[in-house]
């Protein structure tokens, strides 16, 4: 009875030591391919779960016409620095005027 205990010990012991064993080689696997792509200018998207590349030029553009599309729409007419009614802060008294 107790070769049956010590035996089934053996193997819960190998068993969780074997997990142990894939968990860091899987973690180490996942460190080089995050050095390798940092070194090929790589950045993590948080949303797509991978690493992509990062084109400023490319995000420069898309926020230009993100810009182009909210002046071109009717009824997003605000203040000159471009806060509307809606995302406006409130504030306590305004008949205070900003020093100049």
């Amino acid at each position: 009875m107790s070769s049956d205990a010590f035996a089934s010990f053996t193997r819960g012991v190998g068993s969780f030591l074997g997990k142990v064993q894939k968990g860091v080689e899987q973690k180490q696997t996942e460190m080089k391919q995050a050095r390798e792509a940092k070194e090929a200018g790589k950045i993590w998207d948080k949303t797509e779960q991978r690493w992509v590349f990062y084109f400023l030029d490319q995000e420069w553009d898309e926020l230009l016409e993100k810009e182009r599309t909210m002046i071109k729409k009717p009824g997003t007419g605000g203040s000159s620095d471009g806060t509307t009614a809606e995302n406006e802060r409130p504030v306590k008294d305004r008949t205070v005027r900003a020093r100049t």
